[in-house]
């Protein structure tokens, strides 16, 4: 995941942010994880989305709570015929390098009660708000 804040100050139940934080880092990391290899761009090509296939993924964004840019879901859908040109750059981009922006990666995490009275960390999930373009699925969406 990327990185994370968690608004301040927060307390639930007696617990302390940063304690949720900390449990929250250690339930999300993994000794196991390798990074992926870089595809060698002259033996495979990315997919390369076109302006209109931006501009549909676009116009049809679905109502969303902001991430921690700010932007809401509306700003990407009303104004999609002005906004699809530079996001298809930020897109394509993004397949071609094997990257994301840096915004994209992080994240607002909000601790949300899985019992009726939480006591310890344990008692909580985490829900990951993150910034509208960065949703997991505006590839699969957009081919």
């Amino acid at each position: 995941m990327g990185k994370s804040k968690i608004k301040e100050p927060f307390t639930a139940c007696g617990i302390d942010c940063n304690v949720l934080k900390s449990d929250y880092n250690r339930i999300s990391t993994t000794d196991k994880f390798q990074s992926p290899v870089s595809l060698d761009a002259s033996k495979t090509q990315p997919p390369v989305l076109s302006v209109l296939q931006v501009y549909k993924y676009l116009s049809k964004i679905k109502q969303a709570t902001c991430g921690p840019d700010d932007l809401p879901y509306w700003i990407f859908k009303e104004n999609s015929h002005i906004l699809e040109e530079p996001i298809q750059y930020i897109f394509n981009l993004s397949l071609l390098t094997s990257k994301l922006p840096e915004s994209w990666k992080l994240s607002i995490i909000t601790p949300i009660a899985k019992v009726n009275d939480p006591a310890s960390p344990n008692d909580y999930h985490p829900v990951e708000i993150t910034n509208i373009l960065a949703s997991k699925n505006w590839l699969l969406t957009c081919l």
